[in-house]
Parts: structure tokens; sequence; C-alpha cells
């Protein structure tokens, strides 16, 4: 370094902050009644976690087919007969076989209103601990499910089972209900941040007013991102103390005179980045304003900090 320069080092550290919620748990089935019906769903590709009520599935790693089976077992003395069941399907989903044990099996084009194909399952009867099983096999592929909507939504795998049936001489109706599965398909949080030289050196060798755009990048997130400020000072000569005045401003193009704030009010300012768009473009500028002070070595730092919000990650396995 020359004799007469004055050498302003400046560095910025970069901290990227996840905030993950992590929800893992239990879905039980249902029993009820003269009977116990309970429902099982079985990925036959792809990955699943359970999340409060809904089957979570990760879009990069998407179900291609579910394994849906029912169980009917008689559990009271009397035997059951007269058995009728059916169950609907989720817009978009194709039924692609259904065995039972007992019974006979038709599929419909037309369920439930607000619900695609269904299954029609009858033509048997149960004496008492005697069981019954249909096994559903559904098809996602080269459907509209999980296709040009949010990358966090829901559809419906089934409305859940209905069950008709009498026991005893006196032939008493029952119903029993199932359970219903709903399925969210996820995008797991990514962030793609760009960045110039986290370093910034001034060479100045008079007074005056200078200013450049210091730190600058882009960012690109499926969730939305925020940028905060931190921890930016003045530039301090290393062995005087003596100050070198900085401002700061955070607009893209050339600031104005009115655009430049101080490093403490910095720290109250942020930046969001919305998600899905195409990345977006930041800069942080820098002003300094060189007057008599002392030739030597000046230094200022601070942290700019890339912050995911309401991230939730639910892909644990389960």
């Amino acid at each position: 370094m020359r004799a007469s320069a004055t050498s302003a080092v400046q560095k910025v550290f970069a901290v990227i902050s996840l905030v993950l919620l992590c929800v893992l748990l239990y879905q039980p089935c249902v029993v009820a009644g003269q009977i116990e019906l309970t429902t099982s769903v079985e990925a036959l590709s792809g990955g699943v976690s359970i999340d409060g009520n809904k089957l979570v599935v990760d879009e990069r790693d998407p179900v291609d087919k579910w394994k849906v089976t029912y169980h009917i077992t008689a559990v009271q003395a009397d035997q059951v007969s007269r058995i009728f069941a059916v169950d609907s399907y989720g817009p978009g989903l194709a039924v692609e076989s259904a065995r039972a044990t007992s019974g006979d099996v038709f599929i419909s084009p037309a369920g439930k209103r607000g619900y695609g194909q269904s299954i029609e399952w009858s033509g048997f009867s149960l004496e008492p601990g005697g069981r019954a099983s249909l096994t559903v096999v559904l098809g996602t592929s080269g459907s509209s499910v999980g296709q040009d909507r949010a990358p966090s939504r829901d559809y419906v795998l089934n409305a859940g089972m209905v069950v008709e049936f009498v026991t005893g001489q006196r032939a008493e109706a029952h119903e029993s209900v199932g359970k219903g599965y709903s399925v969210e398909v996820r995008r797991r949080p990514q962030v793609l941040l760009t960045m110039s030289s986290p370093e910034l050196e001034w060479y100045i060798r008079r007074p005056g007013v200078y200013y450049v755009k210091a730190f600058h990048g882009t960012v690109a997130s499926n969730a939305l991102v925020v940028i905060s400020f931190s921890d930016f000072t003045h530039l301090k000569n290393v062995n005087t103390g003596a100050v070198i005045p900085v401002y700061y401003s955070l607009q893209t193009e050339h600031p104005g005179v009115h655009e430049w704030i101080l490093p403490e009010e910095l720290s109250a300012v942020f930046l969001e980045v919305l998600p899905y768009e195409e990345a977006v473009e930041w800069a942080l500028w820098q002003r300094v304003i060189l007057e008599e002070q002392s030739v030597g070595e000046y230094i200022g730092g601070g942290v700019i900090t890339f912050t995911m919000q309401n991230v939730q990650d639910a892909f644990g396995g389960g």
C-alpha cells in the first residue's frame, strides 16, 4: 500500500437460515359397530409420511400408484349378511385393479358427487369372527392429480368406505363408515443464491465522496426469503480509531441523493423475495466520505442473512 493512500477493507458474511418444522404423526384406522372396518393405504412407489390426517408426498419423489386395502371383520356373535360396501376416489385417480377374498366387485365410472371412480363390493356374508378383504390399486400416472397447481396442495384419495349390512334373525340394518384419506404434495424448500465477492477494498488518495455497488446478487426460492442486514459499521482506523463515515443504499440502480442510510438504520431494513418468481436481483451500495482523516487502514464489516420463512418439512418417513 502506498504511504499516501487510505485503505478501507469491508468484509461481509452471508448466512443462510432455514426455519424447519417437522411434523410426523400416526394415522389410526377406524373400528365401529357390529363389524370392524379398517382401511389402510400404501404407496407402491415414491415416499410418503403422515402429517396429521394427511398423507404427505414429496414432489420430487411422486407416488404413481396407491394400494388401498379394506378389511371387514364380524366381531359380534351374529352372522353379518347382505353386505354392500362402496367407496369413491378422487378425480383423476384410476382404479387399475380391485380384488376381493369374498364377494363381487364392480368398478363404477362415477362415484359420489365431486369424486371420480368408485367401487362397489357385495355378494357375501360373514360368520361370527369371519373376515373379508378387498385390495384396490389406484394409478395417478398421466392424470391431472397434483399437476399445474400450487407446490403445496391437497387432493382426495378416497371418500371413506360405507358398509351397509344386516345382522341376526331379525335382519337388523346397520351402517359403518371407514376412513377417508387426503394427499398433500409438497416441494422441499429450495433456495438458489448468487453473490459477488464478500470483501470490498477501497484505495482512496484524496478527500471526497465515493460510492460503489459494494455487494450484489440474486435470490430464487420456492419459499418466501427475507434478506436482513446486521452489524454494519462505519470504517474505523485500526491504529488510531479515527472514523470514515459510511452510508448504505439498497437500490439496484444508482441511488439518489436521499436514498442513503446510516449503518445503524440498515439493521432495521429488510428485503422480501416472494416464492416461485424468477431470480430477483438485490444490491447493497456503499458510500464513504473522506475528509481530513489520517492515512492508514480502516476496517468495517457486517452480516447479510438470507432466511426462508414459513418452511415446513415432513419427509422423514413414517
